[in-house]
């Protein structure tokens, strides 16, 4: 190999081996995320048609309140990264965008309070109980230290300083844990289980602030909150739009049917977010890379970082996926409760969704890094247009206002819609790619598609004979489909020589022990 193909080999083992460490710490938050939620739903009181639940209604205040999370990042994170991946003052960014959180904190915290007076004092209407209510203005807390802490962790992204970045979000989750079962063992008050939220955010933003304060922190400028502004103002209708998806459909299940249904909804959507962890850490680390890249001049050679990119998370979430839709219902009950049964018709085709929101995780940000945020713009207005629609059409029985009969699927309806949605945005990124990058599909990752659904039908078979109704039942299929997949994928030679001196590299614990210690022990203040 030439020297330049050697520098494109070291680049993207970095990008590996970071992205690894995000794929371990996805492994232990999904540990923390199953033990959580196996004691929430096995000791908070069950979702019952037509009886408020605990867990729908924090669920669904979450909706209400994320729906409007928007205006906390209304691009500027995005802009944060992008300028300080683009070498400009360190401490001038940081005090400028941390200026801009704090505003639009109070801001978001206005907004929120003036509606629910409005709503309630101006309009005549109300909520479904007092209790609802005040867990509204309780996760309201929840939101408003994740704004902040989002100035730590999105310059810790900036500087590629990932371990850090895992850190603070694990050991948040971990004390958000042990806070959760101690609340659900000793109550079911609905306050305290909203409170355990506010905990997380708030040991996120001290932990987040700890790191910052190993830098240069200078005082924000307005220069600088122009060159912010310029790069997020294209981008305020993709912020405002991608918190919709992921609470306006709480929101509206709580409209058109209760808490219960939202309970249901809420135990196939918990599994399915684990999926977007591996897309979600390795774009971390490909928008500034490629921001970077094309800064430098070098866009001739993200082509290559995005197929490879693409590759990878092939490769990982092939599998996984299929085996979530198979043994979606072992998943909801084995690591929830029997009585969120009904949630595997959620998780089924959340499934499918995660998989193309991760084939879609490095076209994105090829957009982003190449800046071109106005295309995302229209994307995720097209989107969220398309989610929207469907699930008017999908949630409720009926329509009032046009007094006409519709699918009524509630909780499997917006999980539906949020795939069909997926689809749409996944052909389009492509499109936009191929037009400014020349980027449009990688065809080898096609084999890896086929040989996890082949493994997904050997799966279906046994747990339709021999259903996974226990956990060794369950770890077995699931060793059995992993080997199912990598014996196939051997004699197809789908693993080449590169693939394995890769792997040989990034899992080195030598190498892999030694990035994390370079971060997390090696503290020198940045006076850039």
């Amino acid at each position: 190999m030439g020297e330049g193909h050697e520098t494109d080999g070291q680049l993207f083992t970095g990008i590996t081996r970071m992205t690894l460490i995000i794929i371990i710490n996805f492994v232990l938050m999904g540990i923390i995320g199953v033990i959580s939620w196996k004691c929430v739903s096995n000791l908070m009181p069950p979702p019952v048609e037509g009886v408020t639940n605990e867990v729908g209604m924090v669920a669904g205040a979450m909706g209400l309140v994320g729906t409007f999370s928007f205006i906390t990042n209304l691009g500027f994170g995005a802009a944060h990264v992008k300028r300080i991946s683009e070498g400009k003052d360190l401490g001038e960014c940081i005090g400028t965008f941390m200026a801009i959180q704090v505003t639009l904190a109070i801001i978001f915290v206005l907004t929120i309070v003036s509606g629910i007076f409005v709503w309630k004092n101006v309009l005549g209407r109300g909520f479904e109980s007092i209790e609802y209510e005040f867990t509204v203005y309780i996760i309201l807390g929840f939101f408003i230290t994740n704004s902040l802490s989002s100035v730590g962790l999105q310059t810790l992204v900036a500087k590629l300083e990932i371990t850090k970045n895992q850190l603070v979000i694990l050991v948040a989750a971990v004390v958000q844990l042990i806070v959760t079962i101690i609340v659900v063992i000793s109550t079911d008050d609905v306050y305290l289980y909203a409170f355990t939220f506010v905990v997380g955010g708030s040991v996120n933003l001290c932990i987040s602030y700890y790191f910052l304060l190993h830098y240069k922190i200078k005082r924000p400028t307005f220069r600088m909150f122009r060159s912010y502004l310029t790069f997020a103002l294209p981008i305020f209708v993709v912020s405002a739009l991608s918190v919709l998806p992921p609470n306006i459909d709480k929101a509206m299940i709580n409209l058109f049917w209760d808490t219960a249904d939202v309970g249901i909804y809420t135990g196939g959507q918990k599994f399915s977010v684990y999926l977007l962890q591996i897309p979600m850490g390795l774009g971390m680390i490909l928008f500034p890379t490629i921001s970077s890249m094309k800064s430098k001049g070098k866009a001739d050679k993200i082509k290559g970082l995005i197929y490879s990119s693409e590759r990878l998370i092939t490769i990982i979430m092939a599998p996984i996926c299929a085996l979530f839709f198979i043994l979606a219902l072992p998943i909801v009950t084995l690591f929830g409760a029997n009585e969120y049964s009904a949630s595997y018709l959620v998780l089924q085709p959340l499934a499918i969704w995660g998989f193309i929101r991760g084939l879609s995780a490095p076209y994105r940000n090829l957009i982003m890094g190449v800046g071109k945020p106005m295309i995302l713009a229209l994307i995720s207005s097209i989107g969220v247009i398309t989610i929207l629609g469907l699930n008017l059409i999908f949630i409720p029985t009926h329509i009032p206002i046009l007094g006409i009969e519709v699918f009524g699927w509630g909780a499997k309806g917006a999980a539906y819609a949020t795939l069909i949605s997926s689809l749409v945005t996944f052909i389009l990124f492509r499109l936009f790619s191929y037009r400014y990058e020349r980027t449009l599909l990688n065809m080898k990752i096609l084999k890896f598609i086929l040989v996890a659904l082949f493994m997904g039908g050997v799966i279906y078979i046994l747990n339709d004979h021999f259903p996974a109704d226990n956990f060794f039942l369950f770890i077995l299929y699931s060793a059995i489909g992993g080997l199912i997949y990598i014996m196939v994928l051997i004699p197809m030679k789908a693993f080449t020589k590169d693939d394995i001196a890769l792997l040989m590299s990034v899992l080195n614990p030598k190498i892999l022990l030694g990035t994390i210690r370079k971060e997390t022990v090696t503290y020198k203040k940045d006076r850039t």
